[in-house]
């Protein structure tokens, strides 16, 4: 390590010292990419995590001069491990505790000037471990090489002897360490600098124990985590999260990227551009999704104390509302599962909260319907005898049977289990919304506590036939109920600012429901291709705005400001129906955690207007095979060849495509091609028509008359 001691300005010194200790070294990008200099210059470097990148690797990299900066990838790869310190007070805090781990080989970072420590780990598998102020890098992970020059800074090394070999039960200590300062930085969070006045929930033990988690949790997370351990940390442990609960990278790359380009840096950090920080945001991510997913540890089905989410809407969706009002109550008065009860009895216990008697013996009707958990053979039992069952041999004299007393028999039942419950519906054991027990009163207060109570837990973007279907209802239902209930609806927009090039490939032939063309004055016009290029040849800016679902809040919650945009490509016409934000019905989050009402809300972005909220773009996790397309008609070939002929004539009076095929259909291709051919007769003689589609239009309905009669 001798030749190590002190900074050399050979790389290829540098590297043959490095490489003569068996490390594998990987370029950075160094300072020819501003505000990504420790970046890889490689598109993936997975496969050095691997192997040593080989000699013939090595002059390919050194022939090209711009790569003048290096990283060691850690792990088995090299054989060496990187304790990070990124404070003062963690840094002084680890020598105190393990004074016999400092003879060690030790880089001074070249940003804080704060070390790093290098241990040698033999056939030891070290997984990565990180908390505000320290980070133990491991397997997957790289570190800037010693006596690298990034803009003038250096990593130099300060101890050139060899890594110390770290047993399991030196990594045991190390990892308790860290879990130790894991635990202490909650209650000193907000002592930082970086970290905001009011700092929000710890969302990380309620994600470690849900069963499902959303990407407004994952939004939630990376938000809470980027202020105390910097962005790119904060996205690459968020990414990996969001992989090991089964979201793809396309899904966690459009819900994360977005927060990642507004975030703010924690110190002094040169500005970068926004396609920049696209640009890093989906290689981090793509970094995290190199490796397969960690297996989550079984957790025991724990069942909650009123009816679950998905048992509520499994109901409502068969029309069981009183069933599910039935249940919900006597879990609220704490009737436990197994107990025998009837209709008269249970009429007894919901009447104080506005159940009536025809809504509980319907539930009861209903709720006895349902399949048992083990249905009963239909096959015969060899083990009973049919005659034990069916015959009798009574000798002497036997009693009357009593006889029933006078009136109906009472409707009973067993009370379920939630277990048992979702189970019979076919539908998983989630968390449940907290409702009162005057929301049972009537089924519409019951309805409308369930949708104002997701919109309080998980305030967001949310399809309105999405919310109508989860309740059963119509959507102008879902509206009454939010006026009562005081929710906020707030209009969103996906923006396209609109050029003379790009009008053609923005605007289609025929208005999209949902779409406007929207002036810097704040015109509004129909989306037509001829109105666009008129306000832009006036030197007015045009943007193409496409209607997105609603954002949803409470009246008293505050706002909450989704992230600044960026440039986009335009929305296909069919993902106006797709509801962007909110999970699926049965993976909702589980308001085991209550959210932070005191969070500061960040400031509205001014290149915005007000009210428009800018979405996500929506991409499958999985490429989906692009549809066949079906044969083409005779009809098909006309109406296009109609289309075509007028646009060529007159392109300011021409019709479009959907036109055309209509007069085919009502007018048949025949008579069409007879009147497209007589138009371009008249035109090619030297007739003037100044409305080629109008007169075209009156020949068709002429002809068509007269050849009705």
């Amino acid at each position: 390590m001798s030749n190590l001691l002190h900074t050399t300005t050979d790389i290829r010194q540098n590297l043959a010292a490095l490489q003569a200790l068996g490390w594998s070294l990987i370029p950075l990008n160094g300072g020819l990419m501003r505000g990504a200099e420790k970046a890889p210059a490689l598109r993936s470097w997975a496969v050095y995590m691997r192997r040593q990148p080989t000699p013939a690797e090595y002059d390919q990299w050194l022939n090209h001069d711009y790569f003048s900066a290096y990283g060691v990838v850690l792990g088995r790869a090299s054989g060496v491990v990187v304790v990070d310190i990124d404070s003062d007070e963690i840094g002084d805090a680890f020598r105190d505790a393990f004074p016999d781990l400092l003879d060690t080989f030790t880089v001074r970072s070249g940003n804080r000037g704060l070390p790093h420590y290098y241990y040698a780990i033999g056939d030891l598998t070290v997984r990565g471990q990180q908390t505000l102020g320290i980070e133990l890098r491991g397997d997957g992970q790289y570190v800037v090489a010693p006596n690298t020059r990034i803009n003038g800074k250096v990593w130099a090394v300060v101890n050139g002897a060899p890594p110390k070999k770290l047993t399991e039960a030196d990594l045991s200590r190390i990892s308790r360490f860290i879990s130790t300062i894991r635990r202490k930085t909650p209650e000193n969070a907000g002592n930082r600098a970086t970290a905001p006045d009011s700092a929000p929930v710890d969302l990380t033990p309620d994600l470690l124990n849900r069963d499902s988690v959303s990407l407004g949790d994952l939004r939630r997370l990376y938000q809470h985590l980027a202020p105390r351990i910097g962005r790119n940390n904060a996205l690459f442990t968020c990414a990996r999260y969001g992989r090991d609960v089964g979201y793809g990278e396309f899904q966690v790359c459009d819900a994360l990227t977005p927060d990642h380009v507004a975030q703010p840096p924690n110190g002094d950090h040169p500005p970068e551009a926004a396609t920049r920080r696209h640009a890093e945001a989906e290689r981090t991510i793509r970094s995290a999704f190199s490796q397969a997913p960690r297996p989550r540890p079984a957790k025991p089905r724990t069942e909650p104390e009123q009816l679950p989410n998905s048992a509520r809407e499994s109901l409502l969706a068969r029309g069981w509302s009183n069933v599910a009002r039935m249940l919900d109550g006597l879990l609220l008065l704490g009737v436990e599962a197994g107990r025998l009860l009837n209709a008269p009895e249970v009429y007894r216990l919901l009447a104080p909260h506005g159940v009536g008697r025809n809504a509980i013996y319907a539930a009861v009707r209903l709720l006895k319907s349902l399949p048992p958990r083990t249905p009963p053979s239909k096959y015969a039992n060899a083990v009973k005898r049919y005659a034990d069952e069916t015959k009798q041999c009574l000798f002497g004299r036997v009693a009357e049977p009593v006889k029933n007393r006078r009136g109906r028999p009472h409707l009973c039942f067993v009370m379920p289990s939630i277990t048992a419950l979702c189970d019979a519906l076919g539908v998983p054991l989630r968390g449940a919304d907290t409702i009162a027990p005057d929301d049972l009163r009537t089924p519409a207060a019951y309805r409308a506590a369930l949708h104002t109570a997701l919109i309080r837990r998980a305030p967001g973007q949310y399809a309105r036939h999405w919310q109508a279907r989860r309740l059963n209802v119509s959507p102008t239902t879902c509206r009454r109920y939010e006026r009562a209930c005081g929710v906020m609806a707030t209009p969103c927009y996906h923006e396209t600012p609109l050029s003379q090039r790009g009008v053609n490939a923005a605007l289609s032939d025929t208005p999209i429901w949902g779409q406007f063309l929207l002036t810097e004055k704040g015109k509004r016009y129909p989306p037509r291709r001829e109105i666009a290029r008129r306000e832009l040849r006036a030197g007015r800016r045009v943007s193409l705005l496409s209607q997105q679902p609603n954002h949803y809040r409470i009246a008293d919650q505050p706002a909450a400001m989704p992230p600044a945009p960026i440039p986009a490509t335009p929305h296909p016409p069919q993902s106006l129906f797709h509801h962007i934000a909110a999970p699926p019905v049965n993976s909702a989050p589980t308001p085991s955690v209550a959210r932070d009402q005191n969070a500061p809300a960040p400031a509205l972005d001014g290149a915005w207007r007000g009210g428009v909220i800018p979405p996500r773009t929506f991409r499958p996790s999985t490429p989906q095979p692009a549809p066949e397309a079906a044969p083409q008609s005779a009809n098909d070939g006309m109406a296009e060849r109609l289309y075509s002929a007028l646009r060529a004539l007159d392109p300011a009076h021409a019709v479009t495509r959907r036109t055309a095929q209509k007069w085919v259909e009502k007018y048949g291709g025949r008579l069409v091609d007879w009147g497209v051919r007589s138009l371009q007769k008249s035109v090619d003689g030297g007739r003037s028509i100044r409305n080629p589609a109008g007169y075209l239009a009156v020949w068709l309905r002429a002809h068509a008359k007269y050849r009705d009669k």
